[in-house]
């Protein structure tokens, strides 16, 4: 089964990446990220401000404002 590739022939030729497999990373950064949204956005409101306190003295450019 050949996949569409950007050449339009099927043919990558030693170079180049699946158009599906891009699609497929891309679409599964996306899932990924909208979990980590979902899921620890609530976290990161309730304790962020205390974490970056504490490491303030460890941060290079010290605590991130917000």
């Amino acid at each position: 089964m050949m996949f569409g590739h950007r050449n339009g022939n099927g043919d990558r030729g030693g170079q180049g990446v699946p158009v599906e497999a891009t699609r497929g990373l891309f679409w599964a950064w996306v899932a990924n990220d909208l979990e980590e949204l979902i899921t620890m956005g609530p976290w990161s409101r309730r304790h962020g401000s205390e974490l970056a306190s504490r490491l303030a003295g460890r941060l290079p450019g010290g605590a991130p404002d917000g």
